[in-house]
């Protein structure tokens, strides 16, 4: 059964689901620094924890094991499928999907919601609160095991907006908590992916 919020009534399950009001700016941002860890558990170098779960592809659920294939993974956390930001950050990593692929890495979303809600948010249209077909798996993390692992599980009980990077020995490169009120900059992650692969091949 889908647990998302109504249209009518939506429920506030994340910051990013908050309107935008410049006079309430300063009470969201404290309101979001209370209820969150800013500082992800999981340190950079590493072994990173494991990646598995239901998922959702091109319109096929299975299942996700991240395995140690030669790429770099970039871990995309993210808190829900239906909010205001998240949908927006899916859609820009899909735009620069091939970006990613051309610099041997996988994207890989990950948020708590179930695999039916990922395989709803993808099948509809922007139009109408969709995201559209992906070319990177949605896994979901329902037990929360995986997001606990890398330490970004936030109080309200989502996934903390964070960026992972793992390289091809399965070591943790890059790890950065975003905001949740503000979109993520898929450009510098490319470049920073970019950087961490000219460091690793010295």
């Amino acid at each position: 059964m889908s647990t998302e919020p109504s249209n009518e009534h939506p429920k506030m399950e994340c910051a990013c689901d908050a309107p935008k009001s410049e006079s309430l700016g300063d009470k969201l941002a404290n309101w979001y620094y209370s209820v969150t860890d800013t500082t992800a558990e999981i340190k950079v170098e590493s072994k990173s924890p494991e990646v598995k779960g239901p998922s959702y592809l091109k319109g096929e659920i299975k299942d996700y094991e991240m395995t140690q294939n030669g790429k770099y993974k970039v871990l995309v956390f993210y808190c829900k499928d239906y909010s205001i930001v998240c949908p927006k950050e899916l859609v820009a990593f899909n735009e620069k999907f091939k970006s990613f692929q051309d610099n041997n890495a996988e994207l890989i979303g990950i948020s708590v919601d179930n695999v039916e809600t990922h395989k709803k948010v993808s099948e509809a249209t922007k139009e109408n609160s969709g995201i559209g077909m992906l070319e990177y798996p949605l896994v979901a993390d329902t037990t929360h095991k995986i997001c606990k692992s890398f330490g970004v599980m936030s109080m309200t009980g989502v996934a903390c907006r964070a960026t992972i990077i793992v390289n091809p020995d399965n070591i943790v490169k890059y790890v950065q908590i975003h905001s949740l009120l503000f979109q993520r900059d898929t450009q510098a992650i490319l470049d920073e992916l970019i950087k961490l692969q000219k460091g690793d091949s010295k």
